[in-house]
This record gives structure tokens, C-alpha cells and sequence, in this order.
């Protein structure tokens, strides 16, 4: 664990000095402040801007990077390890842009786009089928995707077997009184074989066995297939037509288990269909299926939507054909709960955390259990209350002076390590221990070093590290971009491309990302290289490999996650679940 941490804070340095350099360019002025007005603060020792680790009581040049070694004076602001606060000056909160927004309970939005097919209702198919044996004259519907009415006549049937069951019921009505008690028998052994009461009480007033049986519709509905053709013998029980009620149709859909606490029995939606363009059809959730796919982790919900029948005579047909595909968007609320922006989180593998203002220009780190996500907002369960002044700008910078003035304080912070809202304990054990494989200790990830006034001390650093750190920052920008967060991705990409500078087969990733899409495509490329690379020691670097079979520059895109809950950076919200762990 205390690896872990390491090799965070080394994927993180870049966006670490980023911050240093702006919170020491607007602490420089108080570094010449005097006792008694006539002497600069006393300087502690020199560090590395880069590398916080590397530090001398002497000024120099970085053993690692080569760059000047900065002064760091009494009285310097940033990570106090005693108190667990980030310390800043209204300069550097200027040119920071810190922003604060209290914590408060307000309702919860979310909206959800979803995708699927349009189905019919299964439990209204009604299968016409031949109940005595004979010859198919004539079909009088004969393919599939016509409109019936209820009694519309199907098919002409000659059967031998019919005419000589009517000619037996004529003969028992003519019995009179002697054949009385088996009229009703019958009468009704033929009803069972399909003749209509019209039939039966014209044979009953002495009307001669029809030659050919008329087969009729009973149900008003669409003809999903035909199964004989005119002139065929059928058996009884042959299977002649398959008819279906597409009077209310199914959009059916796959919920995934972060949209299951949102969704309910009764929800309206808006169903949209490239076959109805510009309409927008309101429908409700009827069925939330509780069984789940083991695989994709989905449920299926349907939907209800009324089809009404469009035209007159044969052209009439169903607004909504059969099987088409279909979105959905569900404007999705929750009651007022403690939430508060998503921006304000961050998250770097040991759960999601705020920085909290607890006096002017200074920050406490709090950890968060969360709830549900908003589309702006985040529900917590535990760890803020409302009217706490939460950053909601600037966080990252912040939490990177918190993690680089640690690593500068050595073991400073660790009396502070029980505490769990604290940069301390968000941080603590990031001591170097050598890795390991195949039971054999390797060179370490990292350790501190002294170094002297004379001289310089070389850090060895295999290869094995370089890929831990990179793997680590593409993990976090992985996440940032699965969640949606552009902001967080931006932030991030400084350390993404300084880490992998000059690492062989990754493309250039750019150093700016307008929006969310424009992010994800210059991402995808460059992070299924680094995941090709990644792979092969995945599982000793703390990684998890992940692929899509359908991104939408490459076609099959991998990524990296620290984690695996799936979280999928190429379609973010709208497909969070795609794709698959590789081994």
C-alpha cells in the first residue's frame, strides 16, 4: 500500500510542481519579511521542485531533473501535517482561482439517456392452426405484416373430415326427441373444431355441411409470419399463421446498477425513433426486470407505448413498426438531500474527498461516502453537513501542494495518519519499498535522497517505475473522463504527457482538450498504446486492463483502471459499463 502511494505522488509531480510554482511565485514577497524589518526568514533546507524528496541544506541542482533546487523558509505556507490544513495567501488564492460553495440540501437531477428496441407484447401472439386435417384452398391473407380485424376471414380449408362430422350433427337434430340428449355434444364437439355459432344454428335448422370451412381471425392484429401456402395438405395441429396486437408496443432497455436506485415503476419518458423523426412519444416504465444479467450486470425495463393504427382499408399499418431501435431520456429527481457539486470531488484511489474551507485560506480534507451522482450534483452520506464551505474550483491544485509539501515534510505527517480527514492520513505511507516478482526483491520504486552540498547522488529508475507512474495518471484520467469530469482530465494532462515523454508507440496526446469529446478522442489512441505497454505487468503494478469492442475512434479501445468497477472513459455516462477486464 505504502508502494501505492509512492508511485502516485510520482504521477502526480508534474501537476505537484505546477502548483508549487504558482503558490511559491505568490509567497516570494513574504519570503523577505523581517524580524524587526532588517533580514530575510531563516531558510530550512532547498528541495527539488520536481522531485520533493530530493532536499539539501545547501542550494543546488536536482540529482534527478537537474533543475535549481528551491528555498523553503520558516513560515512558508502549505501542508501543515500538525493541524491537517492546507494553508494559502489571498495572493495565491488569486491566481489559484479558489472558489468555496457551502454544502447544502437541495433535489438531486439526473438525466439518463438510454437506448433499446422496439418490441411487441409476447403475451398477445395468437397462433392459427388447422384443427382437423385437410387441404389448404385458399389463403385469404397471405403475408406477413398485414392487418387483420377480429373475424376477418383467413383461409378456405377443405376437410372430409369436417363435412362428415356436420353431416352427423344434422342427422342427430333430426332425431327429434330420440336423439335429443346428444344434440348439445354435438354441437359442441364441433364449436372445438372451429365452426361459429352462425354456422352451427344454420345446420341445426337443417342446412346442408358447407363443402369448404372458413378459418377466421380471433383477435385484431398484425400477421408476424405464414407458415403454408395455397394447396397444401395440413395435419391437425399445423401450424397456418401467426398474428400479434401491436395496438401497445415495448421499448425495452438495459439498466445498469448506478441507474437502478434512480429508476421506478410509473417514470415518464421521452421515446424518440429515427422512423418518426422530430416526434418525441411520452410513455411510462411498466416492468423492471429483478433478475440480472451476470455478464453485462444489466437489467432489462420496459416501457409501454400506445401504437395507434395509421390509414384506412390495406394500407392501414401501426405508427411504430416491429424491432426497430429506439432512445429514451428520463429527467430523473430525487428529494432534497445533502449534496454537493460533482467538481468539488476528488478521488485518487483511496475514495472520493473535498477540501473544506475552515478559515480564511485554509483547507481541511475531507473524506466522503457518497450516494447517488447527479448530473451536477453528488448525494453524501457521511462526512460533510450542511453550510460546510466546500472548493469547488481549484481543489486539484490544492490537493497537489498538499501531496508535495508531504512528500517535502518526509515522515512529518505520519502522528497524523489515524486521522481520516486530513491530507495526512489521505497521503500517509508513501515510503519507498522495493517491488517485487516472483517472490525476488527488485530495485526500489524510489527513495529519498539527501543530497549533499558537494555532491549528487543518482536515483536508479527501471523502467518498471516509469510505467507504475504513467500507469497510475492514465488510471486517474481514465476515471476523470468515465465520469464525465472534463475539467479533471484537463487538469491531469500536464503530468500525462511530462510522465510519458518519450515513451516508445504512444501518440501525442495534446496539451489542451476543448470540450468532453474532443478529449476522449485524442485519449483513446494514446491510452490503448500505454495499455498495450501496461499490460504484460499489470497485475504487479496494481493495474487492471479494460477493453471496448465498439469506441468510437479505434473500434476496440483499452484503458487502465485502478480499480474494477468498469467505468468506461471513451462514452462516460452513456455507456458507464461497456467493456470488459483483460487478463
Amino acid at each position: 500500500m505504502k508502494t501505492r502511494h509512492l508511485i502516485l505522488v510520482l504521477g502526480l509531480v508534474t501537476l505537484s510542481a505546477l502548483a508549487g510554482w504558482l503558490l511559491r511565485g505568490t509567497m516570494q514577497p513574504a519570503a523577505r519579511e523581517t524580524a524587526g524589518g532588517s533580514g530575510e526568514r531563516r531558510v530550512l533546507y532547498y528541495q527539488s521542485p520536481m522531485h520533493p524528496w530530493i532536499k539539501s541544506p545547501n542550494p543546488g541542482k536536482c540529482t534527478i531533473c537537474g533543475m535549481e533546487l528551491a528555498p523553503v523558509r520558516e513560515g512558508d505556507r502549505g501542508f501543515d501535517a500538525a493541524s491537517g490544513l492546507v494553508t494559502l495567501d489571498s495572493s495565491s488564492i488569486t491566481v489559484v482561482g479558489v472558489r468555496t460553495e457551502p454544502a447544502s440540501r437541495l433535489p438531486l437531477q439526473r438525466s439518463l439517456q438510454v437506448s433499446g428496441m422496439i418490441d411487441d407484447d409476447e403475451t398477445r401472439h395468437r397462433t392459427i392452426t388447422a384443427r382437423v386435417p385437410g387441404r389448404l384452398e385458399k389463403l385469404l391473407v397471405n403475408f406477413a405484416g398485414a392487418e387483420v380485424r377480429e373475424g376477418q376471414p383467413l383461409a378456405e380449408l377443405y376437410s372430409p373430415e369436417l363435412i362428415s362430422q356436420q353431416r352427423e350433427f344434422v342427422e342427430i337434430v333430426r332425431g327429434g326427441a330420440l336423439t335429443a340428449s346428444a344434440v348439445a355434444p354435438a354441437r359442441a364437439r364441433l364449436a372445438r373444431l372451429g365452426l361459429g355459432e352462425a354456422e352451427l344454428d344454420r345446420l341445426a335448422a337443417g342446412g346442408e355441411p358447407a363443402q369448404v370451412f372458413v378459418m377466421r381471425s380471433p383477435m385484431g392484429g398484425t400477421v408476424l409470419s405464414r407458415e403454408v401456402s395455397e394447396g397444401e395438405q395440413v395435419e391437425a395441429g399445423a401450424r397456418l399463421l401467426v398474428i400479434a396486437d401491436f395496438s401497445t408496443m415495448w421499448f425495452l432497455f438495459d439498466a445498469y446498477e448506478q441507474d437502478l436506485p434512480w429508476l421506478r415503476v410509473g417514470q415518464e419518458l421521452e421515446v424518440t425513433t429515427r422512423v418518426m423523426p422530430g416526434r418525441i412519444l411520452k410513455a411510462r416504465i411498466a416492468f423492471i426486470d429483478p433478475n440480472f444479467d451476470p455478464m453485462s450486470r444489466s437489467t432489462r425495463v420496459r416501457v409501454e407505448i400506445p401504437n395507434p393504427l395509421v390509414g384506412d382499408g390495406p394500407a392501414a399499418r401501426r405508427e411504430l413498426p416491429h424491432g426497430v431501435f429506439a432512445e429514451g431520456r428520463l429527467a430523473l429527481d430525487a428529494p432534497e438531500v445533502l449534496a454537493v457539486q460533482r467538481s468539488a470531488i476528488l478521488d485518487s484511489g483511496r475514495g472520493p474527498l473535498v477540501y473544506v474551507e475552515r478559515a480564511a485560506g485554509a483547507y481541511e480534507a475531507r473524506k466522503l461516502t457518497l450516494g447517488r451522482l447527479g448530473d451536477q450534483h453528488a448525494e453524501v452520506l457521511s462526512g460533510l453537513k450542511a453550510g460546510d464551505k466546500v472548493v469547488v474550483n481549484g481543489a486539484l491544485l490544492i490537493d497537489s501542494q498538499a501531496q508535495l509539501s508531504y512528500a517535502a515534510q518526509g515522515s512529518a505527517g505520519k502522528a497524523d495518519a489515524g486521522k481520516a480527514d486530513t491530507p495526512a492520513a489521505a497521503h500517509a505511507g508513501d515510503e519507498a519499498v522495493p517491488h517485487t516478482h516472483a517472490g525476488q526483491p527488485t530495485q526500489a520504486v524510489a527513495t529519498p535522497v539527501q543530497a549533499s552540498a558537494g555532491g549528487s547522488h543518482a536515483a536508479a529508475k527501471p523502467s518498471m517505475e516509469r510505467l507504475a507512474a504513467v500507469g497510475k495518471l492514465a488510471a486517474q484520467a481514465s476515471a476523470a473522463l468515465a465520469a464525465d469530469n472534463v475539467d479533471a482530465y484537463r487538469a491531469l494532462l500536464p503530468g500525462l504527457n511530462s510522465s510519458s515523454a518519450g515513451l516508445p508507440g504512444l501518440p501525442a496526446l495534446g496539451n489542451t482538450a476543448a470540450d468532453l469529446k474532443a478529449a476522449r478522442k485524442a485519449f483513446e489512441p494514446w491510452s490503448t498504446a500505454l495499455a498495450d505497454q501496461v499490460r504484460p505487468h499489470a497485475a504487479h503494478l496494481g493495474l487492471h486492463v479494460f477493453e471496448c469492442s465498439m469506441s468510437p475512434v479505434l473500434g476496440t479501445g483499452r484503458w487502465l483502471q485502478a480499480d474494477t468497477t468498469i467505468g468506461n472513459p471513451f462514452f462516460g455516462s452513456e455507456m458507464f459499463s461497456c467493456g470488459e477486464e483483460l487478463e
